[in-house]
């Protein structure tokens, strides 16, 4: 409705009238042409012109009646198919909320076991790493053992072998000394066997010698 009263002019049945509210114009004139609509649907009723005035107005106001209820009933009628509707409405929107949720939570289900099996293959793959961790950890400890033992045994190999040269080198000075005592002990009994060929040989000259003085006694 118009916030202030409208004046309007309207024809009814051929007579213009002037029509105050707070309706609007055209609101106005749809109420005339439906007005002037149902005198129409009279116009060829020859029963109804054969009424007397005040009759015939009875009986256009018994058609608006009727056309008011059936419209009333008509609009209940909406409202029912409505309120139905809407009843049809909620139920499948609560049937599909709960399809839905049945969805969701299935969903929810499915992408949670999706997730605890990728966190059991992971959880397997880390403790597997960790295993080999500790495995890869427990070869270093016992490579670094085993390199500090064999560090160890070539530093005695080492000091032995250390040992071994200066013992070598021991040996060979003292080889060269008892080469050079051979030697001279060699040179000694060149010279004690050049003296005894000498003594020897003195021998034969004293022998020879005293020989020769035995004839000189016997021929005395």
């Amino acid at each position: 409705m118009a916030e202030y009263k409208t004046d309007t002019k309207i024809t009814i049945g051929g007579r213009t009238i002037t029509l105050s509210g707070h309706e609007s114009e055209e609101y106005m004139r749809q109420v005339a042409d439906y007005l002037n609509g149902k005198r129409k649907s009279f116009d060829d009723d020859t029963s109804y012109w054969k009424l007397p005035e005040d009759m015939r107005n009875i009986m256009l106001q018994l058609n608006l009646a009727d056309d008011y209820f059936k419209e009333q009933e008509h609009a209940s009628e909406l409202e029912r198919q409505l309120d139905t509707a809407k009843d049809t409405y909620n139920r499948m929107l609560q049937e599909a909320r709960a399809e839905d949720r049945k969805k969701i939570h299935s969903l929810e289900t499915g992408i949670q076991e999706k997730i605890d099996q990728a966190c059991a293959v992971e959880k397997e793959k880390l403790q597997s790493l960790e295993e080999r961790a500790r495995n890869q950890d427990t070869m270093i400890r016992d490579l670094q053992v085993r390199l500090a033992e064999t560090e160890k045994s070539l530093k005695d190999r080492e000091a032995e072998l250390q040992k071994t040269r200066e013992a070598g080198q021991q040996e060979k000075r003292e080889l060269a000394a008892l080469r050079q005592e051979l030697t001279s002990r060699k040179e000694t009994a060149l010279q004690a066997s050049r003296e005894i060929d000498a003594l020897q040989k003195s021998g034969q000259e004293f022998n020879a010698i005293l020989g020769r003085l035995q004839e000189i006694r016997k021929k005395l």
